[in-house]
C-alpha cells in the first residue's frame, strides 16, 4: 500500500513540473509574439516618422524608450539623406539625449552616432573621450580624416573648456599646421583650443607667437596663458606677467597674474612710480604682499600721494596688512619729521577709511599714542573711536590730549558723546584750564542739556563769562530763553550773574522778550547801555520804537534813565527831545542818563548843558557824567574838565570820574592832558597813571616819549612807571618809534624798553630754532643798542645763519663810534667770561672781515 502511494505522489511531481515548464514555455512565446508585434508596430511608426512626421512617434512612445531604440534607429536612418536624419535626431531630441549621456560617460553607440550623423553639440564630448580612451581614439581618428574641417568645428565647440593638452597635440600631430594657424582666428574660441594645445609644444617660434597673446582681447585666454604657459624664455615671461599685472584692466586677469609672479619670482622689477600712471599705480598695489617690507615701504609712500583713488589703494592695503598698527606703535615726539610723516600717513588713511589702525593707537594708551589719534580726529570723524578717546583723554595728564579729545567729541552727534561732555562740565568745575576748553569746543553745539552746566560755570568763574556767553547763545534759544528768564526772575540769584544772563538774552533778538527785558533795565549798570542799545538795533525798529516810547511815559526812574541811556545807539533818533528834557528831571537817574545819551548822540547844543551838570549838587551826577564827558575828546569838554581837574574844590570822586572817561579817550589832547595831571597833581598822581597806562596806541606812546625826554629826573621816573604798567603790550609801538624817523626818542625808547623787558624778549629769541625769529630778534636788538641788548648780540655772533651774523656786524660797527666805546668796554670787562670770550672773538672776527 505504502508502495503504491510513493509511486503515485513521484508521478504526480513529475506531471506538476512538466505542467509548469508548459506553462513557462506558453509565457515565454506569448512575451516572444508580444514583443514583436511591439517591435513590428515600433518600426511602422518610426518608418512612418522617420518619412513624414517625427511628431507621431514622440506622441506614442516616451523620449526614455525613444534613447533606448537608438540602435534600431541608427539602423533604420543609414539609408537616410544625412540632412533629413540629423533634423530627426534633433527633433525627437534624440541627439540632445546622446550629448547628455557623453557629458557623463564614454558610451561608443553615441560617440559614433554623433560622429556619424554630425551633432556637432557632441563633438567636443567626443574628442575628449579619443583623449582618454584608446578604441574611441581610433574612432575619432578615421572620423576625422574624412574631413579636416571637424577640427575646426570641435575648436569652436569647446567654447573655452579645458581639456588635456598634451595628448591632444600628440593625436592631432597630423593636424599641427592647421592647429597653429587657429591662432590667429577672429572667434577667440579657435584661439582658446589653439592655445591648450600649442603651449605643450616646445618651439621657439610657437613660444613668441604665445607670448603675443599676453595682448589678446579675451581674458579667458590671457587668464589660461598666466596659469598654464612655462616658456623657456623666463626673463620674458616675467616681464610680461609684470606688464599684466599693472596693465590689464581685467581684475580676474590680474589676479592671477599677481598670483603666478608671486609663485615664481621674489621680488619686482626696478620701479619707478613717478613713471607710472595713476591707474597702473592702483594695479600695482593689489600686487603688494603683506609682511613684505618692500611692498609695504611703497605704499606707505603711496597713501601721501596727490591722487584719491592712490591714496584709498595703499591705505587699506596697509591696514589690512597691520602695516599702520605697528607704525602706531612706534611713535616718537622727539622725532618732529618722522613724527610728522606719521601723522600725514595716518590722516590719509583715516580719509580713506582705512581706521582699524586707531583701535591699536588708543589701546596703547599713551601720551604720544593718543596726540597722534587726536591729530587725526582733527580731519577725520569716527564716533566710537572719538568716544573711546574722551574716556582715555579724561584720565591722561597732557592737557594737549584733553583738548584734543573734547573737540573731537563736539563733532559726533551722538547721546553717548554729549552726554560725556555734559558730565566733564560739571566734573572739571574747579579744574579752570580745562574748563576753558570744554566751554570753547561746546560753542558749537546747540543742544539745550549744556544750558545749566554752562549757566553754573559762569556763576562760578566770572571771568570766564565772556566765553561763556559765546557758548550760551548758540544753544538752543526758546530753552535758553526760558531759563535765562526764570533766573532772572529769581531774587535769590546773584546779581552779577543775572547781568550776564540779561545780555545773552538780549543777543538772542527774540521780540517777545523785550518787555521783560525792558523792565528788568534797574539791573543794569547805566554804563552799560551804550553796549545794550547797539544789541537792541538789531530787533523789529517798528516794535522797538513801540514798546520804549510807552515805557518812557511811565514815571519810573530807573527804567526809564535806562532806557534814555540806551536810544543813542539804537538809531531812533525820534525821541531826541525826550532826551534833552531829561536833563532836568527830577530823578538824577534820568539826568544821568540823558547826559551820556546827548554825549554819545554828539549833540552839541546840549553838551553846554551837560557840562553845568558837573555842577550837580547830587555827587553821583557830577562823577557819572564827569565820566560820560572825558570819554568825548572834544576840545571844548576838555578844556572845561582841565578846569574840574586843577579845581582844589572839586570832590575827589569827581576828578577820579573825569580820569576814568579820559583814559578811554584814546587821542593825543587827551593823552597831553593826563600829562599834564601826572606832572602836576600830587593829588591824582596815581589815577593819572592808571589812566595813561590805557594810552596804548602808537601816537600816545610818542606823546609820552617825547615828554619823558625832556623832562626832570621825577617826572621821567612817572613817565616810566606808565610804560612799565603798559607791560610787553606797549613793545611793537616802542619798536615802531625805533624804526621811524624820529632819532631824538632813540635813547629814551630803548632804555624804556629794557625796563619793561622787551630786550629779554628778543634775547630769548635768539634761541629759537626758527631762523626767521632770530633774524628778527637780532634785527631788533641792532636797533635798541643798549648794552643788554648788545650782549644778547654778542651771544649770536656766532649763529649758523649769515643773515643773523649780518645783524650782528651792522651793531658791532656801531662800538667803533666815540658813542659806543662805553659800551664796548662794558662788554669788554663784562662779569661773564663767556661774554668777554665772544666779544673778543667776535671783534676780531670783524677786524679780518671774516664774520659773515
Amino acid at each position: 500500500m505504502s508502495t503504491i502511494i510513493k509511486m503515485l505522489m513521484e508521478f504526480n511531481a513529475v506531471s506538476y513540473i512538466m505542467m509548469a515548464g508548459f506553462l513557462i514555455l506558453i509565457g515565454v512565446i506569448v512575451l516572444l509574439i508580444l514583443f514583436f508585434i511591439k517591435q513590428n508596430r515600433f518600426i511602422k511608426t518610426l518608418k512612418t516618422a522617420i518619412s513624414d512626421n517625427y511628431e507621431i512617434l514622440t506622441d506614442r512612445y516616451p523620449e526614455e524608450y525613444i534613447v533606448k531604440k537608438s540602435k534600431l534607429i541608427v539602423k533604420m536612418l543609414r539609408d537616410t539623406e544625412l540632412e533629413k536624419a540629423k533634423d530627426f535626431l534633433y527633433k525627437t531630441n534624440l541627439a540632445g539625449s546622446w550629448v547628455q549621456a557623453l557629458k557623463q560617460y564614454a558610451d561608443k553607440q553615441y560617440f559614433k552616432g554623433v560622429l556619424s550623423f554630425e551633432i556637432e553639440d557632441g563633438y567636443f564630448l567626443c574628442f575628449k573621450h579619443a583623449l582618454i580612451s584608446e578604441k574611441l581614439k581610433k574612432l575619432f581618428l578615421e572620423w576625422l580624416k574624412k574631413d579636416e574641417s571637424y577640427l575646426k568645428k570641435i575648436a569652436y565647440m569647446s567654447n573655452g573648456s579645458k581639456f588635456n593638452g598634451a595628448k591632444a597635440l600628440k593625436i592631432l600631430n597630423d593636424y599641427f599646421s592647421l592647429i597653429k594657424e587657429m591662432i590667429i582666428y577672429n572667434d577667440w574660441r579657435y584661439r582658446f583650443f589653439s592655445l591648450i594645445i600649442l603651449m605643450n609644444h616646445r618651439d621657439t617660434s610657437t613660444e613668441r607667437m604665445l607670448f603675443e597673446l599676453f595682448k589678446d582681447p579675451e581674458y579667458r585666454i590671457r587668464k589660461t596663458l598666466i596659469d598654464e604657459f612655462n616658456p623657456d624664455n623666463q626673463e620674458l615671461f616675467q616681464k610680461s606677467l609684470f606688464n599684466t599685472i599693472i596693465n590689464d584692466p581685467h581684475p580676474e586677469v590680474r589676479k592671477h597674474a599677481i598670483k603666478r609672479y608671486h609663485s615664481t619670482y621674489e621680488d619686482f622689477p626696478e620701479i619707478e612710480i613717478e613713471n607710472l600712471k595713476n591707474e597702473e599705480i592702483l594695479h600695482l598695489i593689489e600686487a603688494f604682499r603683506k609682511g613684505n617690507r618692500s611692498d609695504e615701504a611703497m605704499a606707505t609712500d603711496l597713501v601721501l600721494h596727490e591722487n584719491h583713488e592712490i591714496r584709498f589703494a595703499s591705505s587699506h592695503f596697509l591696514d589690512r596688512a597691520g602695516v599702520l598698527s605697528r607704525y602706531s606703535r612706534e611713535l616718537d615726539l622727539s622725532d618732529s619729521r618722522g613724527w610728522e610723516r606719521k601723522l600725514n600717513i595716518f590722516t590719509n588713511a583715516a580719509e580713506c577709511g582705512a581706521t582699524d589702525f586707531i583701535t591699536t593707537l588708543l589701546d596703547k594708551n599713551t601720551t604720544e599714542s593718543l596726540l597722534m589719534a587726536g591729530k587725526i580726529f582733527e580731519k577725520v570723524t569716527i564716533p566710537d573711536s572719538i568716544q573711546t578717546f574722551l574716556k582715555k583723554a579724561v584720565n591722561n595728564s597732557n592737557i594737549q590730549v584733553y583738548e584734543q579729545a573734547v573737540k573731537a567729541a563736539t563733532r559726533v552727534n551722538s547721546n553717548e558723546t554729549k552726554s560725556l561732555l555734559i558730565k566733564e562740565l560739571r566734573s572739571k568745575i574747579d579744574e579752570k584750564n580745562k574748563l576753558t576748553i570744554l566751554v570753547d569746543s561746546v560753542t558749537n553745539l546747540a543742544d539745550r542739556d549744556f544750558i545749566d552746566p554752562l549757566i553754573e560755570i559762569m556763576d562760578t568763574h566770572p571771568d570766564m563769562s565772556e566765553q561763556v556767553k559765546d557758548a550760551l547763545t548758540t544753544k538752543e534759544e526758546s530753552s535758553l530763553a526760558y531759563k535765562i528768564i526764570e533766573i532772572l526772575k529769581d531774587e535769590n540769584r546773584d546779581i552779577r550773574l543775572k547781568i550776564k544772563l540779561y545780555f545773552v538774552l538780549a543777543k538772542l533778538g527774540k521780540d517777545y522778550c523785550l518787555s521783560f527785558l525792558i523792565e528788568q533795565l534797574p539791573i543794569i549798570p547805566v554804563k552799560w547801555m551804550g553796549e545794550l542799545g547797539k544789541i537792541l538795533k538789531s530787533y523789529p525798529p517798528d516794535i522797538l520804537k513801540e514798546k520804549m516810547e510807552y515805557y518812557l511815559n511811565k514815571n519810573d526812574g530807573h527804567i526809564k534813565s535806562n532806557l534814555i541811556a540806551l536810544i543813542p545807539n539804537t538809531g531812533l533818533e525820534t525821541f531826541i527831545d525826550k532826551i534833552r528834557e531829561g536833563l532836568y528831571d527830577i530823578d538824577p537817574l534820568v539826568r544821568i542818563a540823558s547826559s551820556y545819551a546827548l554825549i554819545d548822540m554828539g549833540d552839541k547844543k546840549s553838551i553846554k548843558k551837560a557840562i553845568d551838570l558837573l555842577r550837580d549838587p547830587v555827587e553821583d551826577v557830577r562823577t557819572e557824567v564827569a565820566y560820560a564827558l572825558g570819554r568825548t575828546g572834544n576840545d571844548e569838554i576838555l578844556n572845561a574838565l582841565r578846569s574840574y581837574l586843577f579845581d582844589d574844590n572839586e570832590v575827589l570822586t569827581v576828578k577820579k570820574s573825569i580820569l576814568k572817561g579820559l583814559s578811554e579817550s584814546l587821542d593825543t589832547k587827551t593823552t597831553d592832558l593826563l600829562l599834564d595831571v601826572l606832572e602836576n597833581s600830587e593829588e591824582l598822581l596815581d589815577y593819572a597813571i592808571d589812566a595813561l597806562k590805557n594810552h596804548r596806541y602808537y601816537r600816545g606812546i610818542v606823546r609820552l616819549i617825547e615828554r619823558l625826554k625832556d623832562s626832570g629826573e621825577e617826572i621821567r621816573n612817572r613817565i616810566i612807571k606808565v610804560i612799565e604798567r603798559m607791560g610787553i603790550e606797549a613793545k611793537p609801538f616802542l619798536m615802531e618809534i625805533l624804526k621811524s624817523d624820529l632819532a631824538r626818542l632813540k635813547d629814551s625808547v630803548s632804555e624804556v624798553l629794557d625796563k619793561i623787558g622787551g630786550t629779554d624778549e628778543e634775547i630769548v629769541k635768539l634761541s629759537h630754532k626758527n631762523p626767521e625769529i632770530r633774524r628778527e630778534a637780532a634785527a631788533n636788538l641792532s636797533l635798541i643798542q643798549t648794552p643788554k641788548a648788545f650782549r644778547g648780540l654778542i651771544l649770536a655772533s656766532r649763529d649758523p645763519d649769515r643773515e643773523v651774523r649780518v645783524n650782528v656786524v651792522k651793531a658791532l660797527e656801531k662800538l667803533e663810534t666815540d658813542e659806543g666805546k662805553d659800551i664796548l668796554n662794558l662788554l669788554e670787562n663784562d662779569p661773564d667770561p663767556k661774554i668777554r670770550k665772544y666779544t673778543h672773538w667776535a671783534l676780531e672776527r670783524l677786524k679780518a672781515k671774516e664774520l659773515v
